[in-house]
C-alpha cells in the first residue's frame, strides 16, 4: 500500500497558514506541527495517510479533528475570511450557518446529505471551520455558557467547483430548496440560522432507523423551485401547538389558492373564447362571460379558498384516508357512502362535492381556532380538538402536494 506524502512547498504551506492561525486567533494546531518539526526533513518519506489535524479553538471544550485535505481546501487566503451574520466564506468555499436542533441532527445523520451539480457542490458539515474562526473574530465564543465558535455550529457548504459564483440571494434560494428537500425527507424542520443561534430542546433519541445512515446526494433536478411556501411549510412543521401548527399549514393554501383561481379562470376564459367564431355573439353568449369573473371573484372568497386548491391543485380523493377517521365517516355519511368504500374510485361530479365538504371543514376549523371560541359560532364542520394531530398530517401532505403543483406550473402561474 503506498505512503501518502506531501511535497516540500506543501508542508511549508501548511505551517505558514497554521502559524497566522496561532498568531492571529490562538487556534492551535499542536500534533500536526509537532510532526513537521520532529520529523523535517525526513518529510519526504513520512506517511500521513491516517494524520489528522488536531485544530484547538479558544473556548472549545476540545479539540476538532480535519484532514490534511480538509486544511488545503479552507486555509489558502485565509487571512481574507469574510463573514455576515449567517455565513463565512473564504476562496471557493462558503458555510452557511443551519438552524437545526442539535439531537434532531444526530439522529438523522444530517451529514449524510449532500447535493452535487456541475458547478457546485454542497453538503452538510459539523464543526465548520469558516463559522469556527468567523466567530473568534468577532469574539462572540465563551464557554463559561456553552458559546463554543465552533461545534455546537452545523453548516451547510457550498463548494464552487469553477468560476461561475452566484450572488448571495441566488445561493440562498438554492440552500433554501435544500433544505426543504431535506426536511420532506427527514420531517426535521431546517432552516438558515445565525451567529449566536442556541436554542436546543434536550430529550431521549429515538431508536436509529435503519436508514439514518444511508447516504443521499440529490442532483439539481431533485429540488424544487423555490417559493415563499417552503419557509412556511419548514415553521409550521416545528411547531408543537397543533392549532399554531394548522394555521401555519393554512397559509399555504392562502398563498397558492388566487393563482390556482386565476389559472382556472383563465383557462375557461381562453375555451369560451376560442367557441366565438363558430358561435352568435348574442346576450346568451356574452351573459356567459360574465357569468366566469363572477365565479372567479368568488372563488377568491376567504371561504372559497380552500376548496379551489382542492378542485384544481390536488387529488384529494387520494388523501382522504389520511383525514382523521371522524370526518372521513362524517363525510360518507352524508354523500351515503359505504364505510369501506374506495374513494378514489368516485367520479368527478362525487369528487366536487367531497372536495367542497374538505373545504367547507379545513375552512372552519381555520375561524374555530382564530376567533375567540368564547365569540364563535360553530357550524359543524370543525375538526376536533382531539383530531388535529392527524388534521395536521393530512396538511402536510396536502401543502406537499400544492409545492409540487407550484413545481410545474408555467412560468405565467408559478410563484416564487
Amino acid at each position: 500500500m503506498s505512503k501518502k506524502t506531501l511535497s516540500e512547498p506543501q508542508i511549508k504551506f501548511l505551517r505558514e497558514r497554521l502559524d497566522f492561525l496561532m498568531e492571529k486567533y490562538d487556534v492551535e494546531a499542536t500534533n500536526f506541527l509537532n510532526i513537521i518539526n520532529e520529523e523535517w526533513p525526513e518529510l519526504e518519506d513520512y506517511d500521513f495517510d491516517n494524520v489528522k489535524v488536531d485544530i484547538w479553538m479558544d473556548d472549545e471544550a476540545d479539540v476538532i479533528n480535519y484532514t490534511i485535505e480538509d486544511m488545503f481546501r479552507y486555509l489558502p487566503n485565509i487571512d481574507k475570511l469574510q463573514y455576515n451574520e449567517c455565513s463565512a466564506w473564504c476562496n471557493n468555499i462558503k458555510q452557511f450557518i443551519i438552524a437545526v436542533d442539535e439531537w434532531e441532527a444526530e439522529r438523522i445523520n444530517i451529514t449524510r446529505f449532500s447535493l452535487t451539480s456541475e458547478s457546485l457542490n454542497l453538503r452538510f458539515v459539523e464543526n465548520p471551520f469558516y463559522i469556527g474562526i468567523a466567530a473568534l473574530d468577532q469574539g462572540i465564543a465563551d464557554d463559561n455558557y456553552g458559546l463554543t465558535p465552533c461545534s455546537r455550529y452545523i453548516a451547510v457548504e457550498f463548494e464552487y467547483l469553477d468560476e461561475s459564483y452566484l450572488l448571495q440571494e441566488d445561493e440562498i434560494r438554492i440552500l433554501k430548496q435544500f433544505l426543504y428537500t431535506v426536511s420532506i425527507e427527514t420531517g426535521v424542520c431546517l432552516k438558515l440560522g445565525q451567529f449566536f443561534f442556541f436554542d436546543y430542546d434536550y430529550y431521549d433519541i429515538d431508536d436509529e432507523d435503519q436508514e439514518r445512515n444511508t447516504k443521499v446526494n440529490y442532483g439539481v433536478n431533485d429540488l424544487m423551485s423555490y417559493t415563499k411556501a417552503m419557509d412556511y411549510f419548514s415553521k409550521a412543521i416545528e411547531i408543537e401547538d397543533q392549532e399554531i401548527k394548522y394555521l401555519h399549514f393554512y397559509k399555504i393554501i392562502e398563498y397558492f389558492s388566487p393563482v390556482a383561481s386565476k389559472k382556472s379562470a383563465y383557462n375557461l376564459l381562453n375555451l369560451r373564447l376560442d367557441a366565438l367564431k363558430i358561435k352568435n355573439r348574442d346576450q346568451k353568449y356574452l351573459e356567459s362571460i360574465f357569468q366566469l369573473t363572477r365565479d372567479y371573484d368568488t372563488s377568491l372568497k376567504d371561504k372559497e379558498l380552500a376548496t379551489t386548491i382542492l378542485r384544481e391543485c390536488v387529488d384529494s380523493l387520494e388523501l382522504f384516508e389520511i383525514l382523521p377517521n371522524s370526518i372521513q365517516q362524517r363525510i360518507k355519511k352524508k354523500f351515503h357512502l359505504q364505510k369501506d368504500v374506495d374513494v378514489t374510485a368516485l367520479n368527478a361530479t362525487e369528487k366536487d362535492e367531497i372536495d367542497k365538504e374538505i373545504g367547507q371543514m379545513l375552512y372552519s376549523t381555520r375561524n374555530q381556532i382564530v376567533h375567540a371560541k368564547s365569540n364563535y359560532r360553530s357550524t359543524g364542520f370543525e375538526c376536533t380538538t382531539d383530531d388535529m394531530e392527524q388534521l395536521n398530517t393530512f396538511m402536510k401532505k396536502l401543502c406537499q402536494c400544492l409545492i409540487i403543483w407550484n413545481n410545474r406550473q408555467p412560468d405565467e402561474y408559478r410563484l416564487n
